[in-house]
């Protein structure tokens, strides 16, 4: 006959005593408790509950006991005020708008590498925003960038750069985030290498900054050589079509985002908005396809 040793086992609950229930215990159902198991003995012990509950069952004077009253009135008046405020909000029918902060509020974080190696970084201002109408429909953020050449140069691997250097920009990488300048809010644009396409050859960030079933919104980078020396970054922030089933971005584009869209992408991602604000939010980003199509 096989033999099973027997073992014992605890069932007892592992519930945390709390010190607030100990005012309605006696001294009886406490000193109970203590003894069903030495797990609570020790709750019992460490949450010094004799102390408590003497405290709590020494009779109070007039004062006290008013006091106590007038505390307990105030905290449920508190509640109840919270509560109308809250549901005050939550009932109204207006719209939570965004307020947008200009562009001039942001600073671009720029990273320039070369085969790997980082040949300059640093902070660079707007220097403006620009549209190409009525040559075309770009339009774009410029950010300066002749005081960081001469760094960028001493570092390189080359004494100048011809207008056309493909193979050149095949060896870049440029890195972007914009930050706001009140906060210190983040935006990480994307990491942005070179695409040689014949229809659209520039810098692109494979990361969407907003993507939705119709349309995301990407972005494209181009850097504004002249004489051989690296002036300027422009930034296109773009609509693309999602519906197409076109490949190429050149195929998929709609539109660049204005001044004033861009001002309110950036805010919105910058943080600076009301959790009820982003149905308004998402219905203005829709309305952007919409307008562009």
């Amino acid at each position: 006959m096989a033999r099973f040793k027997s073992h014992r086992i605890d069932a007892t609950a592992a519930i945390p005593l709390r010190p607030e229930l100990i005012e309605f215990m006696d001294p009886q159902s406490l000193g109970l408790m203590s003894c069903v198991s030495a797990a609570l003995r020790k709750d019992v012990l460490d949450s010094k509950a004799w102390t408590l509950m003497a405290n709590a069952h020494l009779p109070r004077s007039a004062e006290e006991a008013a006091l106590a009253v007038e505390r307990a009135a105030a905290v449920r008046l508190r509640s109840q005020v919270l509560r109308r405020r809250l549901a005050d909000s939550m009932s109204r029918a207006q719209t939570h708008r965004l307020v947008p902060n200009k562009l001039d509020d942001f600073t671009f974080f720029v990273r320039f590498e070369e085969d790997g190696k980082v040949l300059w970084e640093g902070d660079v201002a707007v220097a403006g925003f620009h549209t190409n109408l009525p040559v075309s429909r770009r339009k774009f953020v410029e950010l300066s960038m002749s005081e960081a050449w001469s760094a960028i140069k001493d570092r390189g691997s080359f004494i100048e750069i011809p207008d056309d250097a493909d193979d050149y920009w095949d060896r870049v990488q440029i890195t972007l985030i914009v930050i706001r300048n009140e906060d210190q809010a983040m935006i990480p644009l994307g990491s942005f290498c070179f695409d040689s396409d014949p229809g659209d050859p520039s810098f692109h960030s494979s990361q969407a900054l907003y993507q939705t079933e119709q349309f995301e919104i990407l972005l494209e980078l181009f850097v504004n050589v002249d004489n051989s020396e690296l002036n300027s970054l422009e930034l296109s922030v773009e609509m693309h079509d999602r519906t197409s089933g076109a490949a190429a971005r050149h195929l998929t584009w709609l539109d660049d985002l204005t001044k004033e869209q861009l001002e309110f992408l950036f805010t919105f991602f910058a943080g600076a908005y009301n959790y009820r604000s982003q149905p308004y939010v998402f219905a203005t980003f829709g309305d952007w396809y919409n307008d562009a199509t």
